[in-house]
Order: structure tokens, then sequence, then C-alpha cells
């Protein structure tokens, strides 16, 4: 069989030759992905084809990964921010949250203890985003 492979910026395109003329071939464009083959493939062909791409995938390291998208979603970066912040200056956050609306008025210990667990997750969910 043959391995064959081609690419652009967004998109992929793998197809594997059998001996017997049938092809299999997996596809993708951005983040949607397909595979598929001629009329007369049969599932064991598809598995032989899957199996040589992975080989392919690996003797070649894996083209198809950009090693721009290794940080993921750069909103992450935001959210860690935003929940570092609160963590750390509850005070502060509060304030810009509600109390440039108050006229002389503090933050109960209850609201400040609110924001940094509300600081503390959305760090967490800031590192998830990040992945």
């Amino acid at each position: 069989m043959k391995v064959f492979f081609e690419g652009g910026a967004d998109r992929y395109r793998y197809e594997v030759e059998f001996e017997n003329g049938h092809k299999y071939y997996y596809e993708q464009t951005g983040n949607t992905g397909h595979g598929g083959g001629s009329g007369n493939l049969t599932m064991e062909e598809m598995d032989l084809g899957e199996e040589a791409i992975d080989k392919y995938k690996q003797l070649n390291q894996d083209t198809t990964i950009s090693p721009n998208n290794s940080w993921g979603n750069p909103l992450g970066i935001v959210i860690i921010l935003v929940g570092l912040f609160m963590t750390i200056f509850p005070y502060a956050a509060w304030y810009l949250e509600i109390g440039w609306k108050l006229r002389e008025s503090h933050p109960s210990d209850l609201a400040l203890i609110a924001d940094r667990l509300g600081g503390i997750l959305a760090s967490i969910i800031g590192v998830f985003v990040l992945l």
C-alpha cells in the first residue's frame, strides 16, 4: 500500500492506496475531520488504512500539528489574570464590581471571601481554557 499526504494552512488529507486499487482517505479542515474511501472498500481495509496513516504520522513526526497552536486559546491567559487579581486584591475587585456605585461603603468579610474564591475558580477555569 502507498500513503499520500497533502496539507495546507488549515487543511490536510491522507490517502492510502491499496494494491487492489481500493482507496481510503482521512481529511481534516479546521477542527472537523472525516474519513472514507472507495465504494468497494472493506472494513478490514479501512482499519489497515487507519493504521498506515498512524504509522506515517509517527515516521514523519505528525506534520498535521502546528507549533503555533501549542498554547491553546489566549482567552485563558486573560481569565487567569482576572482570577489572580480577584484572589490577591479582593477589595479592589469588590470596588470595581459594586463599590464604585455606593458612597462611603465597605465590603463585608463574606463579600471579600466570595471574591477570593471566585478568583481561585476563575484561575482554574483559565488554565483549562488555555489548554
